[in-house]
C-alpha cells in the first residue's frame, strides 16, 4: 500500500508517519516509488541527498541499510547498520537490520547475538523487517550448524506469515536430516514445575519470556533460580541447555546440559543429556583424526596420467574432470580414485580381507599459465597417509617433485571412519554383497576393535575400562547412545545392545507411551516403543512422528506393527505403512515382498495397483532384472496406461534413472559396443512390440532406437 501520514513510520518508531517525519513524507513516498520500481542505486543517491540535510534520521537510515543490503554491499550495509544502531539503540528494525549483516560478515553465531536483543525489545511483535532478519539468520544458522536455534527462528515465522512457506520446509529439512542425531533434534519444550511451588511466580515470568522469543532475558531468569531450584527442579538446567541452543550458545547450553545429568534425575534421562552435549561439540567421542592435503609438483603430465591409470590401485573417474572446476581456473586433466589394495578377481572369495577399499581422490593438472603441473590429493586421513604417500611415490617415480602437505579445516573421527568404509566391489557383485560385508565389518570393528580404542569423551581410557563411578558410567552410556545415532544410517542395522552386553551393562528395555509426560517419548527412544502396549490412533501418531523426525529404526518397527494389524485391513494408513517397509527393508527382497503384499492390499480395496507398479519397476532397474523390467513396462502399458498421472509418474522415473532425458529421448548409448551382450532390454518379448524396442510414455514404440544399459555385459 502507498505510504501516506498515518503509516507506521518505516524507520522502526512506534509511531505514524505524522507524529514522527511527516516533513520527510513526499520524499518518503518518492523512496518507496523508487524501491517498488526497483530503481535501488538511484533511491540510494536520493537517500544520501536527503541525510544531508536530515542526518541520522530513523526512517532514511532504514531505508539505506535495506538498499546496501539487496544491492550486495555488505560492508556498507554493516557500517550503515552500525550507525543506526549506534544514533537509534532502541530500535529494532536498527538492530535487526545488524544482525543481516552480522550475518553477512561474521556467520550466523555471532548474527544470533545481535538479533537476541532485537527479540528482547520486540517481546513477540514480529513486523516484516524483523520477520526478514529472523528469517535471514535462521538460515545462515542452518548452513553454520546450529539447528536449534535455526529451527526456533523459522517456528517463530510459521504463523506470522502462513503464505510463505520456507520457514515450514526449513523445518521439515532439518527435522528429517539424516545427518543430525535423534537426541539433538528432539521437538523438547521448556519443562514447568509442579504448581504451587514457592518460586512459581519467578518461573512463570522466565517462560513469558520464553514464549514471547525473549529468550535471553528468560535464560537469564532461569539460571539465577538454578542453584535454588535444582534439587527440587533439576530440569530447571535442561531448560537453560534448550534456551542457550536457541540462542546459538553452543558452549553455554553443553554446560548446563552436564549440569543437568549430574544432579538427581533418571538414568536414561542423563544418559541422553550427556549424548546431547558430546553431540553438540566439535568432536563428541574425542576421536578426531587430522586430515591432510597433498600436492606434487610434476614433471609430465601425461606420462603421470597413463601411470595412474595402469595400476591395479587405482581408477580413472571418467567425465568428472569438469565438477572439480575452480571458478576462473581451468580443469584438471583427470579424477582419480586410489584403493589400498587391487579389486579382487573374479575367482578371488569377496572378503573383508580381499575387498579394495578407497583411501584417498587424486586430481592431475596440466601446466598453466601461471603454474606447472601438480598432482592433488584432497582428504587424506591420518589412518591412510602412509599408504597414499607410499603409493604415489610407487607410481610417480622420477615425475614427483617434493610433496607439500597442508593440514584440512576439518578433521574426522576414526570411529565414524570405521564405520562407514567406501569398498570397490568386483564386477557383477550385488547391493546383497555390500550388505554382507559392511555387516561383518561392523561386528568386528564394533565388538572386537572399538571397545579397546582411547577416546577423549571417555578421559582417554578405552570403553572396556572405562567402567567405574557414576559419572564414568554416565559418560560411557552416552558414548554409546552417540555410537548408536551414528548407526541410524545406513543399513545394516547393528543392534547396540550386543555391545552393552559385552561392556558389562543391561540391554535396554521396551518403553511405552504411558510412562512418559503426556505421552511424549523421546526420539532416542522411539525404536524401543512397546507396539503392543499402543491402540491404533497411538501407534498411527507414533509413526507419524518417527517420520516427521526421519527416526528410521522407529519408521521401520511401527511400520511393520501397522501392517500386521488386522484393524488397520483398508485404512490409507496400511498403505503408508508399506511404503515405509519398501524403503526401509534392509534388502532389495523384502522390499519387493512389501510390494506384492501392498499391491494385494490396495486391490482388495478395489484400487488400482499402478503405483505399486512403478515402485516395483523402480527397484528393478535398480538390480538391473532385465525379464521383470520388460514385464512390468508391458503390464503398465497394457494395464493401467491411461490412468490418470501413471504415464507421467513412468516418464518421471525413466529420467530419474538415466533412461530418458527430460524431452523424452533416449539418453544412453542406442547400441553396446560390438562385444558386448547386452543382458537388459525393454520391453518384453510378450506384448507383441519388437523386442529391443523401448517403450515412452508418449505412447509410440522407440523405433529402431534400441535400449542399451551400461555395464550390463
Amino acid at each position: 500500500m502507498a505510504l501516506d501520514a498515518y503509516s507506521p513510520c518505516p524507520g522502526g518508531l512506534d509511531k505514524k508517519i505524522k507524529f514522527c517525519c511527516s516533513d520527510l513524507l513526499s520524499d518518503l513516498q518518492k523512496i518507496d516509488r523508487m524501491i517498488e520500481g526497483e530503481q535501488f542505486l538511484a533511491c540510494l543517491k536520493h537517500i544520501e541527498r536527503i541525510e544531508g540535510t536530515h542526518p541520522d534520521r530513523a526512517c532514511l537510515l532504514a531505508y539505506k541499510t535495506l538498499l546496501l543490503r539487496v544491492t550486495g554491499d555488505h560492508e556498507g550495509a554493516r557500517t550503515a547498520a552500525a550507525r543506526f544502531v549506534e544514533k537509534h539503540p532502541e530500535n529494532v528494525v536498527a538492530i535487526a537490520e545488524l544482525s543481516l549483516a552480522t550475518a553477512a560478515e561474521e556467520g550466523g553465531q555471532a548474527a544470533m547475538v545481535v538479533l537476541a536483543r532485537a527479540l528482547e525489545l520486540a517481546a513477540g511483535r514480529i513486523h516484516s523487517r524483523l520477520y526478514e532478519a529472523i528469517w535471514g539468520v535462521a538460515g545462515v544458522l542452518a548452513m553454520d550448524g546450529f539447528v536449534l536455534a535455526a529451527r526456533m527462528l523459522a517456528l517463530s515465522l510459521v504463523s506470522t506469515r502462513t503464505e510463505d512457506p520456507r520457514p515450514l520446509e526449513l523445518i521439515m529439512a532439518l527435522n528429517s536430516s539424516t545427518d543430525i542425531a535423534a537426541v539433538v533434534k528432539e521437538d523438547r519444550t521448556i519443562r514447568r514445575p509442579p504448581e504451587g511451588v514457592k518460586w512459581q511466580a519467578e518461573f512463570n515470568e522466565a517462560l513469558e519470556r520464553a514464549n514471547r522469543m525473549q529468550w535471553q532475558s528468560a535464560e537469564q531468569k532461569m539460571t539465577a533460580l538454578a542453584d535454588q531450584v535444582q534439587k527440587e527442579f533439576p530440569w530447571i538446567w535442561w531448560n537453560i541447555s534448550l534456551l542457550r541452543s536457541w540462542l546459538a550458545d553452543t558452549p553455554g547450553a553443553i554446560v548446563a546440559a552436564r549440569r543437568f545429568a549430574s544432579l538427581d534425575v533418571p538414568l536414561e534421562d542423563a544418559v541422553e543429556a550427556e549424548a546431547f552435549a558430546l553431540l553438540l561439540g566439535q568432536d563428541p567421542l574425542g576421536d578426531k583424526l587430522p586430515i591432510y592435503d597433498l600436492e606434487y609438483p610434476v614433471s609430465d603430465a601425461d606420462s603421470l596420467g597413463e601411470a595412474l591409470a595402469s595400476s591395479p590401485r587405482v581408477v580413472r573417474v571418467p567425465d568428472a574432470a569438469e565438477r572439480y572446476a575452480e571458478e576462473g581456473q581451468p580443469p584438471p586433466k583427470d579424477v582419480f580414485i586410489l584403493f589400498d589394495r587391487p579389486r579382487p578377481s573374479p575367482d578371488e572369495p569377496l572378503t573383508l580381507e580381499t575387498v579394495s577399499r578407497v583411501i584417498a581422490s587424486a586430481l592431475l593438472y596440466g601446466r598453466q599459465t601461471d603454474r606447472e603441473a601438480r598432482l592433488e590429493v584432497a582428504e587424506v586421513s591420518t589412518s591412510h597417509l602412509d599408504a597414499v604417500r607410499n603409493l604415489v611415490r610407487e607410481i610417480g617415480s622420477d615425475k614427483l617433485g617434493a610433496e607439500v602437505a597442508k593440514e584440512g579445516e576439518e578433521p574426522i573421527s576414526a570411529t565414524r571412519e570405521m564405520l562407514f568404509p567406501q569398498w570397490r566391489l568386483r564386477d557383477g557383485s550385488r547391493a546383497e554383497d555390500h550388505r554382507r560385508l559392511m555387516s561383518q565389518h561392523r561386528e568386528r570393528f564394533l565388538l572386537e576393535e572399538w571397545p579397546r580404542r582411547p577416546l577423549g569423551a571417555l578421559d582417554g581410557k578405552a570403553p572396556q575400562d572405562a567402567g567405574g563411578d557414576y559419572t564414568s558410567h554416565r559418560r560411557l552410556l552416552a558414548v554409546l547412545l552417540v555410537l548408536e545415532s551414528w548407526l541410524e544410517q545406513p543399513e545394516p542395522e547393528f543392534d547396540i545392545n550386543r555391545l552393552r552386553s559385552q561392556l558389562g551393562y543391561p540391554v535396554l528395555d521396551p518403553v511405552a507411551p504411558q510412562d512418559f509426560p503426556g505421552g511424549h517419548v523421546p526420539l532416542a527412544r522411539l525404536h524401543r516403543v512397546a507396539t503392543d502396549r499402543l491402540n491404533d490412533e497411538e501407534l498411527l501418531s507414533t509413526m507419524q512422528r518417527a517420520t516427521v523426525f526421519n527416526v528410521r529404526r522407529a519408521m521401520r518397527r511401527l511400520a511393520e506393527e501397522v501392517v500386521k494389524r488386522p484393524s488397520m485391513a483398508g485404512r490409507e494408513e496400511r498403505l503408508h505403512g508399506y511404503e515405509l517397509l519398501v524403503r526401509l527393508s534392509p534388502d532389495t527382497d523384502q522390499s519387493l515382498a512389501h510390494i506384492d503384499e501392498a499391491r494385494r492390499a490396495v486391490e482388495s480395496m478395489g484400487r488400482s495397483s499402478a503405483q505399486w507398479d512403478i515402485i516395483e519397476l523402480s527397484i528393478r532397474l535398480l538390480r538391473g532384472d532385465g525379464p521383470e523390467i520388460s514385464r512390468l513396462l508391458t503390464h503398465l502399458q497394457r494395464e493401467h496406461m491411461n490412468e490418470p498421472g501413471v504415464a507421467q509418474s513412468l516418464e518421471n522415473l525413466l529420467v530419474q534413472v538415466g533412461v530418458l532425458r527430460p524431452d523424452g529421448t533416449l539418453a544412453i548409448p542406442i547400441r553396446p559396443p560390438a562385444e558386448t551382450a547386452p543382458s537388459i532390454v525393454v520391453p518384453g518379448q510378450e506384448s507383441g512390440v519388437e523386442p529391443g524396442k523401448l517403450w515412452t510414455p508418449d505412447g509410440e514404440s522407440g523405433g529402431e532406437k534400441k535400449l542399451w544399459v551400461p555395464g550390463a555385459g
